[in-house]
């Protein structure tokens, strides 16, 4: 039999609540405050915590970018120095002209002409033959030689002579047409700018013998360049190789004669 339920005063007085009762306290307000009072932080925590999760939160980023930053500074601050380096050990040393002059002095000679002449550049300037039309005349190189260095012709042609007027009898017999033609071909071409004894020189370099202008050739060998232009043969030897060259070969010498030595005192000890 079922077991019986005796009735308790106590709990009859009190109202039947449903499941949700957990619900209905929560929306009490005195429930809601308590809570309130329960969540809050106090000024000194806040401070704490907002600067902690700031660095929590931006300290990752900053380090990444400051690592990065580093990385491309050193590998800029490397190169740098690499490219320092090689444009040294590269780089000529500029020598004044007067050197330069020097130097070529002992390894280049006067380019010479037919008749033992020096050889120079000319420009000159003039008309045809013919009057078909006037206008600079452009220089041509004799021997098709061009200077490497400046790119213009080395050997010009030497200017026509002059052609011969003709008498003053015949003069009155001439017509119109010859008397301009005539004209036209005594204009000779005249030398454009420097006298003949200020013209450029030829060098021709001894090692090779290739011909530049004496101006474009001391221009070069200021620069520091010791070798020739067109075929790379070195004409002026520095004096620091000459010596280190020397040096070596004169310790070859005595080590093979240390080496002949040792040899021979071997032998006197064996016998």
């Amino acid at each position: 039999m079922p077991p019986t339920v005796h009735p308790n005063p106590q709990n009859a007085a009190l109202p039947l609540l449903p499941r949700s009762a957990p619900t209905l306290r929560i929306r009490d307000p005195q429930n809601r405050t308590q809570q309130t009072q329960q969540i809050r932080l106090s000024p000194t925590t806040l401070g704490f915590v907002l600067p902690l999760f700031i660095v929590f939160i931006f300290g990752p980023l900053i380090l990444v970018y400051t690592i990065k930053h580093s990385r491309r500074e050193r590998v800029r601050l490397i190169a740098l120095e690499a490219s320092r380096e090689a444009s040294a050990k590269t780089k000529v040393p500029e020598i004044g002209r007067e050197e330069a002059r020097i130097r070529l002095a002992g390894a280049t000679e006067v380019v010479k002409g037919e008749e033992g002449k020096e050889v120079y550049r000319y420009e000159f300037k003039g008309t045809e033959v013919e009057g078909e039309k006037d206008g600079v005349v452009e220089t041509e190189s004799v021997m098709g030689d061009d200077c490497a260095i400046c790119l213009c012709s080395l050997h010009a042609p030497a200017p026509p002579a002059p052609a011969k007027v003709a008498s003053e009898t015949s003069v009155g017999l001439e017509t119109n047409e010859s008397s301009s033609v005539k004209e036209r071909s005594t204009r000779v071409p005249e030398v454009v700018g420097k006298s003949l004894s200020e013209q450029e020189v030829i060098l021709r370099l001894r090692v090779c013998g290739h011909e530049f202008h004496a101006e474009c050739l001391v221009s070069w060998c200021a620069l520091g360049k010791v070798n020739c232009p067109i075929c790379r043969a070195v004409y002026f030897e520095k004096e620091g190789k000459g010596q280190k060259s020397d040096g070596e070969s004169s310790g070859s010498e005595t080590d093979v004669e240390t080496g002949g030595v040792s040899d021979t005192s071997r032998r006197t000890e064996t016998a």
